[in-house]
Order: C-alpha cells, then structure tokens, then sequence
C-alpha cells in the first residue's frame, strides 16, 4: 500500500505545480474582471484540495 500513498502524493504535487501555473496565469492576464480570476483561482485551489483530501484518506485507511 505505500506505492498506492505514493501515488496519491503525487498527484497531489502535479495538482500544486497546477494551480500553480493556473494562478500566475490569471494574474498576468489583464482583460479578465475580479469574479472570474476569482472563479478561475478558487478552481486552481481545486486543482491541490481534492487531491490531498483523496490522499490523507488513503493514509487513514491504510496506516502510515
């Protein structure tokens, strides 16, 4: 099961690398108004927050 942690904990950090990118992306764009770099940045925490939740249940159910 650690190779199963491994990999939620990855996509974890690809999700991060994302919203990352996502974020910088919006806030260098000059034309959009602030609902939708709102909307665009709450979608870029999605991006980290989904993922880790999936990957702190795998580490309750199967132990550290």
């Amino acid at each position: 099961m650690k190779f199963l942690k491994s990999i939620f904990h990855l996509v974890t950090l690809l999700g991060a690398f994302a919203a990352t990118a996502t974020m910088m992306d919006v806030l260098n764009a000059v034309d959009i108004s602030a609902p939708q770099q709102a909307g665009t940045m709450s979608i870029a925490l999605g991006f980290v927050i989904i993922p880790y939740c999936f990957a702190r249940a795998v580490e309750q159910l199967f132990g550290r």
